[in-house]
């Protein structure tokens, strides 16, 4: 090696094999809150849900707007857990990383990470939109009714 060449990184083989093991597990955590995600999305974007909670109309472009949001969402989860995994397999593979490849594991392992805490964000706060609240009429712990 000449002087003014740089000397080439150390190829990481716990960064690819940790990223080949936690994709998999990501993915699976996304896929098993697949229902959360439909029934926020499907909620909150809902024009009459929407009329009916804040008094807002939705025109049609937002609504197709938001469908297009979704949908490019869903389409790079499975988009960014493939490549994130045949990236990090490949690597492992050959015991050295091309020129950017750990910066795309690494942005994929992230982006599934954020996606998968996104979902159980979600799921909280279905739950606290279907806690009920006590009313006037229901009795309190005691037995007795707030109203008196």
């Amino acid at each position: 090696m000449s002087l003014g060449q740089a000397a080439s990184p150390a190829f990481n083989s716990l960064f690819y094999g940790a990223t080949a093991a936690v994709i998999p597990a990501l993915f699976i955590a996304i896929a098993v809150q697949g229902s959360a995600y439909n029934e926020f999305f499907s909620n909150f974007f809902d024009a009459a849900d929407m009329q009916k909670r804040w008094g807002m109309n939705v025109p049609a472009r937002r609504q197709t707007a938001t469908g297009i949001v979704v949908l490019v969402i869903s389409l790079a989860v499975p988009v960014a857990g493939t490549i994130g995994e045949i990236a990090s397999l490949l690597a492992l593979d050959d015991q050295a990383a091309a020129p950017g490849t750990e910066t795309v594991v690494l942005v994929t392992t992230i982006f599934l990470l954020l996606t998968a805490t996104w979902g159980t964000f979600l799921q909280f706060l279905q739950s606290a939109e279907e806690t009920p609240k006590p009313s006037q009429d229901q009795p309190t712990r005691t037995g007795k009714s707030d109203t008196g």
